[in-house]
């Protein structure tokens, strides 16, 4: 079966090949497929930067949040999704390689900015564009709400922050991997390192990466607290995030887009860490 859906992914692109990818992946862990590994969707939360977020064009917003792979992933699964949609025309910010434009939000065609409102008390889809690894562990929602000229943590705001940033100051302001563990997941999916180093190769300056040592310190303790829910967690990400032979044909922001589809589901798991250099198919 297995090698079946391989064979079959090298002919196709696109979403097409991504979607078979992931179900290469989930089929391992369909029920029915060994009495230990029965898959439980009933709780579905991603984490993530911006591919995870279902931002394009330069901004995130509802139209492209709702068709993220993430979407279409709960939509397969038929469990519930709630995401942090944001009315048009969106909020930009996490396109590394060109300029941030301010967050002065609401802007024309905008009135409470996210469109579930009165707000949803909790989202499951928690990635945020612009998000670094370190970011997922520590980067957390602030007040005020709308920052004008600081566009992430805007972003951050109305992600994570929404709506406990406008109930008071008493109640905690979550990192995506805090709102993750306290939403008790049964799968996660996780979508991290690409955004560390697409800074640094979008703008043409090594000093933009991460120390490869803290680099891996935190991813692993994302890994360990997410596993310790005794979630499955799936994890996806770019060929090895520190390889140089595709960083350099990927460098400026226009070799930045054309890769901006590519990922692939590297290991998961209940309770296991995931094989780096395994993968369930190379998405392009």
């Amino acid at each position: 079966m297995m090698g079946h859906l391989m064979t079959r992914m090298k002919s196709l692109t696109g979403r097409a090949r991504f979607a078979l990818s992931v179900a290469a992946v989930l089929s391992t862990l369909a029920p029915g497929a060994s009495p230990q590994n029965k898959l439980s969707t009933t709780q579905f939360l991603v984490v993530g930067e911006g591919l995870a977020a279902g931002m394009a064009d330069f901004a995130l917003r509802d139209v492209y949040q709702k068709t993220s792979f993430p979407a279409l992933m709960a939509a397969q699964m038929n469990t519930a999704f709630p995401q942090p949609l944001i009315q048009p025309p969106g909020i930009s910010g996490g396109a590394p390689g060109f300029p941030e434009l301010p967050a002065g939000l609401p802007v024309t065609l905008q009135g409470s900015v996210r469109d579930d409102f009165p707000p949803n008390l909790f989202v499951f889809n928690v990635a945020m564009p612009g998000a670094k690894v370190t970011d997922a562990l520590n980067y957390r929602p602030s007040f005020p709400l709308i920052q004008p000229n600081n566009v992430k943590q805007t972003t951050a705001n109305l992600i994570l922050g929404y709506p406990t940033l406008i109930f008071g100051q008493d109640l905690p302001l979550w990192s995506q991997v805090d709102y993750a563990v306290a939403m008790n997941p049964t799968l996660v999916v996780v979508e991290l390192g690409y955004f560390d180093v697409l800074d640094a190769a979008a703008n043409n300056d090594p000093s933009r990466l991460p120390n490869a040592a803290t680099f891996a310190s935190d991813y692993s303790t994302i890994l360990s607290r997410l596993t310790a829910t005794g979630a499955t967690v799936v994890v996806m990400n770019r060929r090895p995030v520190f390889a140089h032979h595709w960083a350099g044909r990927t460098r400026g922001p226009e070799g930045m887009h054309r890769s901006a589809t590519r990922a692939r589901v590297v290991g998961y798991g209940p309770a296991r860490r995931p094989d780096p250099d395994a993968s369930a198919g190379d998405v392009r």
